[in-house]
C-alpha cells in the first residue's frame, strides 16, 4: 500500500493464484497496474480488494495480461469475486481487466465502483 512506483505484484510465470489481497493505492506515487501479467499467465485472480488512486503512472488498468509478450497462454485465466473502485476525486475510467492477449480470459462477477470498466480488450 502507499506505493512509490512500479507495479504492486508484477509476475513472469505460466499459472498465478493471487487470492485474499488488499491493494490500496489511495496514498501511491508513480505507481503502475495493481496486478501485471506481462506475458500471460492462467489460474485465478478473486477475493482481492482495489482502490486506485490518483497518483498514478499507468492507470488504464487495475489487471493487465500479456502487455509486453505472449509468452504463455491465458486462455481461462480466471478473474472472479474481487471489488475494484477508485479513490475519492478520481475521475479517470479505467479498465478493471485489460487484455492484451486475444485469448478468452474468464472474468466473472466482480464488484465494480463507478468509473471502473470491468474489461477492455487491447
Amino acid at each position: 500500500e502507499r506505493g512509490r512506483g512500479g507495479h504492486y505484484v508484477k509476475l513472469r510465470v505460466p499459472n498465478v493464484m493471487i487470492a485474499d489481497n488488499s491493494f490500496d493505492d489511495t496514498g501511491g506515487r508513480k505507481t503502475n497496474y495493481m496486478i501485471d501479467l506481462p506475458n500471460g499467465s492462467t489460474g485465478l485472480i478473486t477475493r482481492n480488494t482495489f482502490v486506485q488512486g490518483r497518483e498514478k503512472e499507468n492507470w488504464t488498468g487495475f489487471v493487465v495480461v500479456a502487455a509486453e509478450a505472449k509468452l504463455y497462454r491465458s486462455a481461462g485465466l480466471r478473474v472472479e469475486s474481487n471489488i475494484a473502485t477508485l479513490a475519492p476525486g478520481e475521475t479517470r475510467s479505467p479498465a478493471f481487466v485489460a487484455d492484451y492477449s486475444h485469448e478468452r480470459l474468464a472474468v466473472g462477477a466482480n464488484k465494480l465502483g463507478a468509473g471502473v470498466r470491468m474489461f477492455e480488450t487491447r
